[in-house]
């Protein structure tokens, strides 16, 4: 499960202290108060700027969002609301933000809401063929889940905060916790994977090695030896995740699906 995430726009002020000089006062002293005066306020001015701009852009971020309780999807009869559409969505828009995007702009915000909608439908389709085939999620492992984010977050308080920020109540995250641990069990239990060569892992290895040479700031990549591992299990996810695609588009051939913004 992702960590759950949120915006915490912070306001920075500084104190400008002035200091009253007397006649005696040199010149050259003064001109060194006035000009750290000048740095000071400028730098008040960019982070009141700062501040300016990321409540903007959480304003409009938040103007993307639908009623929670809009119905956004409709697959095969089971209802999709505004309230799990807004929390994917509030998650992917601090994705694109973190890397620099403007998750508000028009091509980004189609792009946002297509690939929520998608992400949403295709979970909902896995549901249903969990539930179908019998797995469910323990009432423990929910439990563990949730007391690791609360480590997480250092401890209630901050596990409760973060979950007011995204509109979330506890029974709301018990639910999508267990959804996501039935998935889970599924796609490791019917999402079989091949084995992984040591031809496709060296080949793997080599890649890595030759991105990293054509890179400005190249890093020391280590011994194969000590990172094959890493890479077995890393081809192994990227197999399972097309196989899981491929499983997903077979459902949705089969699925009466509606979308409803």
């Amino acid at each position: 499960m992702k960590k759950l995430s949120y915006l915490v726009v912070t306001a920075c002020f500084v104190l400008l202290l002035a200091a009253c000089g007397g006649n005696e006062e040199s010149e050259g002293a003064k001109g060194n108060q006035e000009g750290n005066k000048q740095e000071q306020q400028d730098s008040q001015g960019n982070k009141q700027d700062q501040q300016k701009q990321a409540k903007e852009i959480q304003k409009k971020m938040e103007e993307q969002q639908v009623d929670e309780d809009k119905t956004v999807a409709i697959v095969n009869k089971e209802e999709i609301k505004g309230s799990k559409y807004n929390s994917l969505l509030s998650q992917n828009q601090m994705q694109y933000h973190q890397m620099g995007q403007d998750p508000t702009s028009e091509k980004i915000a189609g792009q946002l809401k297509k690939q929520v909608l998608d992400t949403l439908v295709g979970q909902e389709l896995l549901l249903q063929e969990a539930n179908s085939k019998g797995y469910e999620a323990s009432s423990d492992k929910v439990e563990k889940q949730i007391n690791d984010l609360k480590e997480q977050y250092g401890g209630e308080d901050a596990f409760n905060k973060a979950l007011e920020k995204n509109n979330l109540t506890k029974e709301d995250l018990k639910q999508q916790i267990s959804q996501s641990l039935m998935i889970e069990t599924y796609v490791d239990k019917e999402i079989k994977t091949d084995d992984v060569s040591e031809k496709e892992m060296k080949e793997y290895y080599e890649q890595i090695k030759a991105q990293s040479s054509s890179q400005s700031n190249q890093q020391e990549i280590p011994p194969y030896e000590e990172v094959k591992e890493k890479i077995k299990q890393q081809l192994e996810s990227e197999q399972q995740q097309e196989k899981l695609q491929t499983k997903v588009d077979e459902l949705k051939k089969d699925a009466d699906i509606e979308i409803k913004i």
